[in-house]
């Protein structure tokens, strides 16, 4: 854009300023001059020139020799800072079409001035380092120059996911009608994208990077159409605090899709909210939520009550306990597992007519016939602990080995080997206490 100076009715460019002779045009020469380099391709010498009082101190040196100014690089040091504070607060001011006044009111701070816009006009503020702990997900991956502004990862949990317009019959909120819901492994990361990008265009790169991952749209609107009013637009920016999802802290522009991939049995669910913030100086900010359906762990509960030993008998047929402990290669039970074969036996006090299998497990350590005989000789010691010292009628449970056959873990590593031993009570079909 051509700079131009004075009134409306007196304008004039750089182009003409070079006609001129006089002392006011010469100082206007100046500027025009500072503006041209910064539009030029920078040499290696101003590449190296990083700083702005190193900038500052060049301009003066230069303006020295043509203009019989005289500034020291005390002054550079003294003036750059000024400079640099007052772009921060009043970036506004900092445009051809109110430089001249500035720089008449500064007198030599006017060509200084148009020295640190030539400088900045194309700087963008570096956005703060991700969240600590946080990483992009794997199918999602994040648009260039974003960073992480808030993570969470739940191994198991329960996650809402607006599946349909809001309205106002649900007071613009998820609830039971407009949401589907998932269970599994739950991702959400919010991320703020660089200055100078649309909504659109990172909300289309999110979209497009799902899509040819073979997810499929469920659902998606953009602006005023997510909501039945246009005026409620602005709910569409909300926490969402009933599906604990974080705040995407942008209200402008917001666009939202709902995607899903079944690959192989294995559900993945994926929601894409993206918005505007509005200040020049922040980019756009998306929401993104991963959903990876999977069976929850039932056999990692250490401490089973007889209420949930009940509830395991009844949809399952078998409880797993990991709360009666041994010694290793041994069968004498721990004095820590008292507390499990008290519930165990509140449990079968409560079901008289029930009868059990006491099932041993053991990891893969060691010969098959041994591992068998420790789990019969682990299990055998549970009956007699409950027959003994919880009076429950010997005929009502049978101790069984099971060994190293029936893994719930990989035996590589000892994280899955301590899954595999546990003890497990299996319904006894056909066996009734007299």
């Amino acid at each position: 854009m051509e700079t131009r100076f004075g009134a409306l009715t007196h304008q004039v460019t750089c182009a003409q300023v070079a006609l001129r002779s006089n002392q006011l045009h010469q100082r206007r020469a100046q500027v025009c001059a500072v503006q041209k380099a910064a539009t030029a391709k920078p040499s290696a010498d101003s590449v190296r020139t990083s700083s702005f009082e190193e900038l500052v101190r060049k301009y003066i040196e230069k303006n020295n020799e043509e203009a019989g100014e005289h500034w020291t690089p005390r002054a550079a040091r003294a003036a750059a800072p000024f400079f640099l504070i007052l772009i921060q607060i009043r970036p506004h001011i900092f445009i051809p079409e109110r430089m001249h006044n500035l720089g008449r009111r500064l007198g030599l701070f006017g060509p200084l001035v148009a020295t640190v816009i030539a400088a900045s006009a194309n700087t963008q503020p570096a956005l703060p380092p991700d969240a600590p702990g946080s990483k992009d997900h794997a199918l999602t991956g994040r648009y260039e120059g974003s960073r992480i502004s808030a993570y969470q990862l739940q191994h198991f949990a329960l996650k809402m996911l607006l599946s349909q317009t809001l309205t106002g019959a649900s007071r613009y909120k998820l609830d039971a009608v407009n949401t589907t819901t998932r269970e599994g492994r739950v991702t959400q990361i919010a991320y703020q994208a660089p200055t100078g990008r649309s909504s659109l265009e990172v909300f289309r790169n999110q979209v497009s990077r799902l899509t040819a991952n073979g997810f499929r749209t469920m659902f998606t609107c953009e602006v005023a159409a997510c909501v039945d009013d246009p005026k409620q637009a602005r709910y569409m920016s909300l926490s969402w605090g009933e599906s604990d999802e974080p705040k995407i802290g942008a209200s402008r522009n917001i666009r939202y899709a709902l995607l899903e991939r079944d690959q192989g049995g294995a559900l993945t669910t994926v929601s894409v909210r993206t918005a505007e913030h509005g200040a020049p100086n922040v980019g756009p900010r998306s929401v993104l939520v991963v959903v990876e359906a999977k069976s929850i762990d039932t056999d990692k509960m250490v401490f089973v009550d007889a209420s949930a030993m009940q509830a395991a008998m009844a949809s399952n047929g078998r409880i797993a306990l990991y709360g009666i402990l041994f010694d290793t290669d041994k069968a004498e039970i721990k004095p820590e597992s008292k507390a499990t074969l008290e519930e165990i036996a509140k449990f079968l006090r409560a079901n008289e007519a029930l009868a059990l299998v006491v099932t041993g497990h053991t990891d893969a350590h060691g010969a098959f016939d041994y591992n068998v005989s420790l789990a019969t000789r682990r299990a055998t010691a549970v009956v007699a602990a409950l027959v003994r010292q919880h009076g429950i009628a010997a005929s009502r449970l049978t101790p069984f080995g099971a060994g190293m056959a029936a893994p719930v873990a990989s035996n590589e590593d000892e994280g899955g080997r301590s899954r595999n031993r546990w003890v497990e009570l299996v319904k006894r079909q056909g066996i009734v206490n007299k």
